[in-house]
């Protein structure tokens, strides 16, 4: 076996015999001309049986805690182990995901320790990035770390991989990292770093970093639990400890926050509706100047429609008193009100300016809701409460408003319909459509291009039928308006909405008759959405303009380089397997471009497909003219330093592929003290490994 994939230490059966362990002569070389090709049937039945196997008894011989009770147990254990070694679906991510969900690693270590070895290519990021914040996935990021005492794999890692937890308030995680670098061993020598006292090495998160996890779907009680940690982990401050801010100085205080990042605290958990993390976090940290909120963060916080937080912060730290006491800040936050959909907002809002909200306004409205909405502008709260699709608040400011006889504020405005239809809120352009004539109100889009635009990426046919039904807003006509058709249908194609393109088409259909350029428009467009589905690999969308290019008069769309170049690397196999099948003699000739930009990007999945089931190939084979042009592509990006973050995978890959492509080539020589340049340390360490004659 190459050194590159030594072999893990076999199971140990229990009983008074032990079997010799499997030599690893017996193994077959990971690069030799006997192993199928990562997408053969070969491959996927080796994957699909081990799985299959995995849902049987799991090997107790491998277990730390129990002993072997059949043979049967340790052979597959030993199977398992053989398979995963013997094939070349060692660069397929996805496969050796599948195995490590499937093997629990307390019942099959000598799998995982396998799985781990030959995945040389992996770092602590990778598997930092894959954690399930669970017992298992440390297990993993463990068995990397002793893969590495043993010298079978090459530590690697960033801090790519901390951020990755910390963005998930992964505590589990964050943990060990930390651990690591605390826990003093000098058996792991770490890529790129140099003596220390411990065995990773990197900066501390930041507050700015570790907030970043309030900015997804991370849950209230996992931030809450992350930042405790951070604050006990950094500053040894149990925050549950602390009553409230007066507890620190001001000095402690600036040493674990800045004054915008206290801020941020504040107000992304304002937005959030984490009340808890407001209360037992952020408010301890803050004194009343480190909290003073401007306008603009009140606004979002209004926004959010989470009235209890909203006062929570404001009974610390309100807006000051000449802001209070002026009439456009009660109409920026009244108007955020009414986007938030939350009467009880707005009544909020209308109570904290009671200076101009004042009792004969109530008097008059008869509520807060009608009185601050003339306040604010009519026709400016009805359309923000509309774009959030809060057809039930637009009744409600329409019911006060009848009820206190004051209907005639609502007459002659227009609601601009760009937003509404944006958020695809069918129901209430439909609803202003029937009662808004009742007040001289009409629906508007004020940019046409941009509002369909998005309609057609989100996929809202309804909302599109909507717009072209000529009672509601006449399609523009003439060029501009074949222009528009021709970017709604590429953009529905890239998104993958057939059904969008299939109704544009038809209507284009219809007016055929009506315009002499009208065929001339639909292959435009034809060609224009099997551009857009090519490039952002929509196959559903290519089969289907297939179907129409076999219509009468309709020539078939053929490929272009510079889509299948850009599908390439973006990674989209199915549209090169798509274009293999229809058009395979002009995608063979762009092999070595494809694959060029297809290493470039990193794309293993691209590499395997263009290259097919050939499997390894040298400078006598039929194709060393192809190899010839991929390599000298590879190694001129290499000289000119635009293959800068090459995964070593990648390059595995390709050595498979072409084994002893390289004699010809002078640049050859010249890789390894690139790759060192380039600080791809363990790349250059491969390619010395594999061509110590290029070194």
């Amino acid at each position: 076996m190459h050194p590159m994939y030594p072999p893990s230490s076999p199971p140990t059966p229990s009983g008074s015999t032990t079997p010799p362990p499997m030599p690893s002569s017996d193994l077959p070389h990971p690069l030799t001309h006997d192993e199928a090709a990562p997408d053969s049937p070969l491959v996927d039945a080796q994957a699909q049986a081990s799985i299959a196997m995995l849902h049987l008894s799991l090997p107790s011989a491998a277990s730390p805690t129990h002993d072997a009770t059949t043979v049967t147990d340790e052979l597959i254990n030993h199977i398992l182990v053989f398979a995963m070694r013997s094939t070349r679906s060692t660069h397929n991510h996805a496969r050796l995901g599948q195995l490590l969900l499937a093997a629990p690693s307390e019942q099959c270590p000598d799998l995982l320790s396998a799985m781990l070895t030959q995945a040389w290519w992996l770092d602590l990021d990778v598997a930092s990035r894959a954690s399930a914040g669970d017992a298992e996935s440390i297990r993993v990021l463990d068995q990397l770390m002793d893969l590495a005492r043993r010298g079978v794999w090459t530590l690697q890692y960033s801090r790519k991989g901390l951020l990755a937890a910390a963005k998930r308030a992964d505590i589990v995680v964050l943990e060990w990292w930390y651990r690591m670098r605390i826990d003093n061993d000098p058996g792991v020598a770490a890529a790129g770093s140099g003596a220390g006292s411990g065995v990773l090495r990197f900066a501390d998160l930041t507050l700015d970093e570790m907030l970043e996890c309030m900015q997804g779907d991370v849950a209230e009680f996992d931030v809450y639990d992350a930042l405790h940690w951070y604050f006990v982990q950094h500053f040894q401050v149990d925050t549950m400890m602390v009553q409230n801010h007066q507890a620190f100085t001001d000095e402690a205080r600036e040493r674990m926050a800045g004054l915008q990042q206290v801020q941020r605290l504040l107000t992304v958990a304002a937005v959030r509706g984490f009340e808890a993390v407001l209360r037992g976090i952020g408010l301890k940290l803050a004194s009343p100047a480190f909290a003073a909120m401007d306008i603009e963060a009140w606004t979002r916080i209004v926004a959010s429609g989470n009235v209890q937080c909203a006062k929570v912060l404001w009974t610390f730290s309100p807006i000051p008193e000449p802001g209070r006491r002026s009439k456009d800040t009660l109409i920026e936050l009244t108007r955020a009100a009414f986007a938030s959909g939350s009467a009880d907002m707005i009544c909020w809002c209308a109570r904290q300016f009671m200076a101009i909200t004042t009792a004969d306004n109530v008097r008059h409205f008869r509520t807060f809701v009608a009185a601050c909405a003339q306040i604010a502008g009519m026709h400016r709260c009805l359309t923000a409460a509309s774009a959030g699709g809060h057809l039930g608040l637009v009744q409600q400011l329409i019911a006060d408003l009848r009820a206190s006889g004051n209907t005639h504020y609502l007459k002659n405005h227009d609601i601009l319909a760009d937003e509404i239809a944006k958020h695809g809120h069918l129901e209430v352009v439909e609803w202003w459509e029937i009662h808004g004539k009742e007040f001289n109100i009409d629906l508007k889009l004020k940019s046409v291009k941009y509002t369909m635009i998005h309609v057609a990426r989100a996929g809202d046919l309804p909302m599109v039928r909507w717009w072209w039904t000529p009672k509601t807003s006449q399609p523009t006509k003439g060029a501009d308006h074949a222009q528009l058709m021709t970017k709604l249908i590429a953009e529905a194609a890239g998104h993958g909405h057939v059904d969008i393109v299939d109704y544009f088409f038809k209507q284009q259909q219809q007016q055929q008759q009506l315009a002499q350029n009208a065929g001339t428009q639909l292959t435009q467009a034809l060609g224009g959405l099997v551009q857009a589905a090519t490039e952002r690999g929509q196959v559903s969308v290519l089969e289907w303009s297939e179907s129409q290019s076999h219509q009468p008069g309709d020539a078939a769309v053929t490929p272009k380089l510079d889509w299948l170049k850009t599908t390439s690397r973006l990674g989209h196999v199915n549209v090169l397997q798509w274009w293999s099948a229809k058009s395979g003699s002009l995608v063979s000739a762009w092999v070595p471009d494809l694959v060029r930009v297809a290493t470039r990007a990193s794309q293993v999945g691209v590499i395997c497909c263009l290259l097919g089931e050939r499997g390894p190939m040298d400078s006598e084979s039929d194709l060393a003219a192809e190899e010839g042009q991929v390599w000298a592509g590879f190694l001129g990006d290499i000289a000119e330093s635009k293959v800068n973050n090459l995964h070593a995978n990648i390059l595995a890959l390709l050595l498979q592929r072409w084994p002893r492509a390289l004699s010809d080539h002078v640049q050859a020589r010249q890789v390894k003290q690139r790759l060192l340049r380039l600080g791809l340390t363990t790349l250059a360490g491969y390619w010395t490994r594999m061509f110590p004659e290029f070194v």
